[in-house]
């Protein structure tokens, strides 16, 4: 629970510079996929640093 209110903090502050460390670990994929969508959203124009271990597949 508080990675997730760690993660809306972030998302919601007005940052110019954003670090994200693992910010989707504890979801599960359907939900990481939503909260990914958000953060474009809300990221924008924003310079962000994101250090993740998750692996995707290419599509196709």
């Amino acid at each position: 629970m508080r990675q997730r209110a760690a993660l809306a903090r972030t998302l919601y502050e007005d940052r110019p510079i954003v670090l994200m460390d693992e910010p989707f670990s504890a979801l599960d994929t359907l939900t990481r996929t939503r909260i990914q969508t958000l953060a474009a959203t809300l990221l924008a124009g924003r310079t962000v640093v994101l250090i993740t271990t998750i692996r995707r597949r290419p599509a196709g």
